[in-house]
């Protein structure tokens, strides 16, 4: 009995090791790169990103940060693990803003440049249940997201970005997200039990705007986020973003949203800039991370409460640190960035 145990326990371990994952090495990335751009003669600066949470969170994964030797103006981000570009970052692509679309490409002719390439750089891409999403003027262009849905008529992380110039018909950005998602168990909160759910673990006891969950399937299951405003039974004003498991009710978390004192709070400079179009994180380890907001850098540096945005410092409320791989910096960050963005500083627009 005891040897067969020994033995199980041994499969298991055996199992275990052939299902680990590999990270694949600079020159795959570097090769990867190459066959992305069907360019063989492409050179690079290449870093290793090593912005992979410790405690094995499955958003947090490893990826190579490569920028062409000809121009700092083009980076490329590889999955380390599976060697797939899911950033290409072409800023010198950027025309002159303007708030009028303008460009001899048309909307729809964008689109049909757009959804090409995410039929060819992305494998299997119209069979994975994408939909179009969003259809943006950028200032400087087009921008296009698309979401996978799967059950229930839930979003999974898995989504693809792309951006076309209106000049020239093409690419400014592309970026994507691939994970593998099981299927998720059916939810037993509603959308109206997630609102309830959330009132009453914030305090709100008066929306003061729409309130729409989202039903967001992960790798970790399956749950409901909202983004909740009101005030509270004293008449504060509150907002809050708010994630529940859609099976149990259980609150995942529960953080302030942006706009409220959020100072105090220090935030994955990549989750805070994640959703920010045009805006790109550029990882330098152990020296911090570069925010690229179209041809301007803030330079954001571990243990140094300010940041360089192009050579001007700008003061922050807390040192930024390095934590679980991840480097934390100030929530109010955010301001700086969309100043660049919504005054047209950096030529683009959010």
């Amino acid at each position: 009995m005891k040897n067969m145990l020994i033995a199980s326990l041994c499969m298991l371990l055996l199992a275990s090791l052939c299902n680990a994952q590999q990270l694949i090495t600079l020159d795959q990335a570097e090769a990867s790169v190459r066959t992305f751009e069907g360019n063989s003669s492409l050179s690079f600066n290449s870093k290793f990103d090593d912005d992979a949470d410790d405690n094995g969170e499955w958003s947090y994964l490893p990826c190579y940060s490569l920028t062409s030797t000809d121009t700092i103006y083009q980076t490329w981000d590889v999955d380390a693990f599976t060697g797939e570009v899911v950033d290409a970052y072409y800023a010198d692509r950027y025309p002159a803003a303007s708030s009028t679309p303008f460009g001899q490409y048309s909307q729809d002719q964008c689109l049909q440049i757009a959804l090409a390439f995410a039929n060819a750089k992305y494998s299997n891409f119209s069979n994975m249940n994408f939909q179009l999403q969003e259809i943006k003027w950028i200032r400087t262009g087009w921008s296009f997201f698309w979401r996978q849905k799967t059950v229930y008529d839930a979003v999974t992380p898995n989504h693809v970005e792309i951006e076309v110039n209106p000049e020239t018909g093409c690419i400014q950005r592309y970026y994507c997200c691939r994970y593998v998602i099981p299927i998720p168990q059916q939810p037993q909160i509603s959308s109206q039990q997630a609102i309830d759910i959330a009132k009453q673990i914030t305090g709100i006891t008066t929306l003061t705007a729409a309130c729409y969950p989202e039903l967001f399937s992960t790798p970790d299951g399956i749950h409901w986020e909202i983004i909740i405003e009101g005030t509270d039974s004293q008449g504060q004003k509150l907002a809050n973003k708010v994630r529940l498991d859609a099976v149990t009710g259980a609150v995942i978390w529960n953080i302030p949203s942006f706009g409220q004192t959020v100072s105090k709070h220090l935030v994955s400079v990549r989750m805070l800039f994640s959703k920010y179009k045009n805006v790109k994180v550029h990882w330098l380890g152990k020296a911090g991370a570069v925010i690229m907001v179209g041809k301007h850098n803030i330079k954001v540096r571990p243990g140094i409460a300010t940041a360089d945005c192009n050579g001007e410092e700008v003061d922050l409320s807390q040192k930024p640190l390095i934590h679980h791989s991840r480097l934390l910096v100030p929530a109010e960050l955010s301001e700086v960035v969309s100043y660049l963005v919504f005054n047209g500083i950096a030529g683009i627009s959010n």
